[in-house]
């Protein structure tokens, strides 16, 4: 007998239907009947995006709402295997600046529920926990959440979700590192293979605080695949479990998008990733931030060193550069920085295909060292490279002086001479050069050059506007 309603049909065919519904249209089906209430819940928490900003003071923030609802049916939790937690500070005015994220309000929460779960788990600090559970504070909210979810697959913090991370981090330390007589309640994570951690809205309000070793346990996720983090530079870097016989378990990471972190401690993030193929890394100074380990000095030596502990497997690497004035300090000039060094170290990475890096790293911050550097780039560049991006980041630095005939006539120097590209990667095939902005287009005469030496040399040589902060249009 055929089907009359939706619920006379296989569970296995409404199912194949419902993931097809979005969340509005889930929600108003889980009120049609009990039964269809019971099958269409755990579909409402599979994948989760929830924002915080300003509200009305009356008004729960939503994350306060999931995790009541989760305490309260802990079992919906198994189901949820996406959880996105996005906001990125509060303004009060469309003109104002913006404000820290408030406690959040923890007399709805059934808290001996709570208690309860972080004893089964058998945290590490667990009356410290629960103190700041009850103080509302967001970092003890955020690590009691993920901490009732085992099966998520993707994980993603916005700014306003990482601004402490202490209480996160001992309870990932504790899920990472516990083996034999762990708690059956204890997630381990087997299936969480993509992950954001956000850095903070105002980096610069923060510098008492260092979440180095909160975040370092992801690493240590089995089926870690790509990972966007902010790491603070930490005073001496220290891996979690580095003491045990925990092995760090890296070999599926292959994509790292990297904030904040300076080349003098990026070799000992890269040195276990031996499987990574794509990095994204941006680098960032800001006076009086993490002053220990990050100057107005680019350690080029020190930076092609780090990346070269990941040259049999890199294929494609992006560095992005910028600076920023620190307020709080009465500075409203982004800063000058120098190189030192050279980038001549990456020619080891043998397997990059894509190389997109700040014209200053590579040729110079002034066209006085363009010149020196241009014929000799050749030496920094990896074998198998395909495609060469050079882009304009720190172009708002005062000592970078340099215009689109400079950009041209180093190019000159590079491929003027009949053999010059033979001095460059066999498989280079295109070069994109940055363009400044006020530029707008190329004079008649240049144009004409670059395609006169795109034709000599067989690489294709393009040029791209730069937007303000240095990126470059594509």
């Amino acid at each position: 007998m055929p089907a009359r309603t939706m619920q006379d049909c296989p569970r296995e065919l409404q199912l194949a239907i419902f993931t097809l519904l979005p969340s509005g249209d889930l929600l108003s089906l889980s009120l049609v009947s009990k039964n269809l209430h019971g099958f269409v819940e755990p579909l409402l928490v599979a994948d989760i995006h929830l924002e915080w900003k300003k509200q009305p003071d009356h008004k729960l923030p939503p994350v306060a709402a999931l995790l009541r609802t989760l305490l309260e049916r802990p079992y919906l939790g198994q189901h949820c295997l996406k959880l996105r937690l996005t906001g990125m500070g509060f303004k009060t005015h469309p003109r104002g600046t913006d404000e820290e994220p408030p406690a959040l309000p923890v007399s709805v929460l059934p808290l001996p529920a709570a208690a309860e779960h972080i004893r089964v788990i058998e945290a590490p600090g667990a009356d410290n926990w629960l103190e700041e559970l009850q103080a509302g504070a967001v970092d003890a909210l955020v690590a009691l959440l993920i901490s009732m979810l085992p099966n998520l697959i993707s994980l993603e913090l916005g700014p306003n979700f990482t601004l402490e991370s202490a209480c996160l981090g001992k309870f990932l330390r504790h899920a990472t590192t516990c083996v034999g007589n762990r708690s059956r309640w204890l997630p381990k994570f087997p299936s969480l293979k993509h992950v954001v951690f956000a850095g903070r809205t105002n980096e610069f309000r923060h510098c008492d605080f260092n979440n180095a070793a909160d975040v370092l346990p992801f690493f240590y996720l089995p089926s870690l695949q790509t990972m966007s983090v902010s790491i603070d530079n930490p005073v001496t870097w220290t891996w979690p479990h580095s003491d045990s016989a925990m092995p760090l378990l890296t070999s599926s990471l292959t994509s790292l998008e990297l904030f904040r972190l300076r080349e003098t401690r990026l070799e000992h993030l890269l040195t276990p990733l031996k499987s990574l193929k794509k990095l994204h890394w941006h680098w960032f100074y800001q006076e009086h931030l993490d002053s220990h380990a990050s100057t107005d000095i680019v350690a080029l030596d020190v930076m092609a060193h780090a990346l070269c502990q990941v040259h049999g497997t890199l294929m494609e690497l992006t560095i992005e550069a910028d600076t920023e004035a620190n307020e709080l300090y009465g500075e409203y000039e982004d800063p000058d920085v120098q190189t030192r060094g050279s980038l001549r170290g990456l020619a080891q990475l043998a397997q990059l295909k894509l190389l997109r890096i700040p014209w200053a790293f590579l040729i110079g911050l002034s066209p006085e060292e363009a010149p020196g550097k241009i014929t000799h780039l050749g030496a920094s560049l990896p074998s198998g490279l395909e495609v060469l991006v050079l882009t304009g980041e720190l172009l708002s630095v005062e000592n970078f002086d340099w215009h689109d005939g400079v950009i041209v006539g180093a190019m000159d120097l590079l491929l003027a001479e009949e053999q010059a590209s033979l001095r460059l990667p066999p498989n280079l095939k295109r070069i994109i050069l940055p363009l400044p902005l006020y530029v707008g287009t190329l004079l008649p005469e240049l144009q004409t050059r670059i395609d006169e030496l795109s034709a000599q040399s067989g690489i294709k040589l393009e040029l791209e506007n730069i937007g303000e902060d240095g990126s470059i249009d594509e």
